[in-house]
């Protein structure tokens, strides 16, 4: 590896972002940065790549409540060691770079991968201010080496976008409702979908009840309220085979809609759609097991009656 390093500082030359290279935002994410000569948008992740060398920088992105393995890693060189050992990756030092915002760690080390060996750069940035964590990781060939300070100045070109706030996600809905005890809005995608919850925080047994209010594209007719709703139901995770319950022709999303309840193995699902002239549909989907489903029944219908299409 002592030759690779010598290798890298004799053959990278203007391979560095110039002071006045234009920023690359990386698709679903916030960064976008200055990428090397010959490093283009990469199809199968997130970040750059360079097909000819082999070598790649890979960008992750995460809220700052989920970064905080991530982050205790970084306290030492063993810690990121251990974290990425089943990878093949050995760091042998962190060093700090300086930016405007504060300085930020950067992991020295190499990589054995597939028979061939690459060295290695990790940095860890944003997570403050309302910004995501970022984590981004240089894997460079021999053959298109960058050295340390050329890294440096593509971490010193990344700019992390603020999320957009759970006010400004809403704004950009095409569609009003109004939440009712015990649910709250817990997430918005903009100009898509609601999530209403009724437990802060995550619930991996999905035992909560959990409503998503959208509105998404169909082929299908508004005569096909009743068909489409369950087929819709029969796509939802555990329910394929679940036993219809209830359905009735219903007012949903301002006009005729349809509603359709499921239940089995402990488990409800619960559905209101209303297919749109035009080729859209208006949904709303609960699931939760059921007696918390039926103990928030009239909250649910409540949440129904209110969903309208903005103006």
């Amino acid at each position: 590896m002592r030759l690779v390093r010598v290798l890298a500082c004799v053959m990278c030359l203007g391979l560095a972002p110039s002071a006045h290279a234009q920023l690359v935002p990386v698709p679903g994410t916030l960064v976008a940065l200055a990428p090397p000569k010959g490093f283009t948008l990469a199809r199968e992740f997130g970040g750059f790549e360079n097909k000819r060398g082999g070598s790649s920088i890979t960008v992750e992105e995460m809220p700052p409540n989920a970064a905080a393995d991530i982050v205790a890693a970084f306290s030492s060189p063993k810690g990121l060691s251990t974290r990425f050992g089943s990878q093949g990756v050995r760091i042998t030092r962190i060093d700090r770079i300086a930016l405007d915002s504060g300085d930020a760690p950067l992991a020295v080390g190499e990589q054995s991968f597939k028979g061939s060996e690459f060295v290695k750069y990790m940095t860890l940035l944003g997570g403050r201010d309302g910004k995501n964590t970022v984590l981004i990781t240089f894997n460079l060939s021999t053959v298109t080496p960058l050295r340390q300070s050329d890294v440096e100045a593509i971490v010193r070109s990344v700019s992390i976008g603020r999320p957009p706030s759970l006010s400004e996600k809403l704004a950009q809905v095409p569609f009003t409702f109004k939440a009712a005890p015990p649910f709250h809005t817990a997430d918005a995608m903009p100009g898509t979908a609601v999530i209403l919850a009724t437990l802060d925080g995550v619930d991996p047994q999905g035992k909560k009840p959990l409503i998503v209010i959208g509105r998404m594209p169909t082929s299908a007719s508004p005569a096909e309220n009743e068909q489409l709703n369950e087929r819709e139901m029969r796509s939802v995770p555990g329910f394929r085979e679940a036993p219809v319950i209830e359905r009735r022709n219903t007012p949903f999303a301002g006009g005729s809609g349809n509603f359709i309840s499921a239940a089995l193995n402990g488990r409800t699902v619960m559905q209101f759609v209303r297919v749109l002239p035009g080729g859209s549909l208006m949904r709303m989907l609960v699931t939760g097991d059921t007696p918390a489903i039926e103990e928030a029944r009239q909250a649910i219908l409540d949440i129904a009656s209110s969903v309208e299409l903005q103006q």
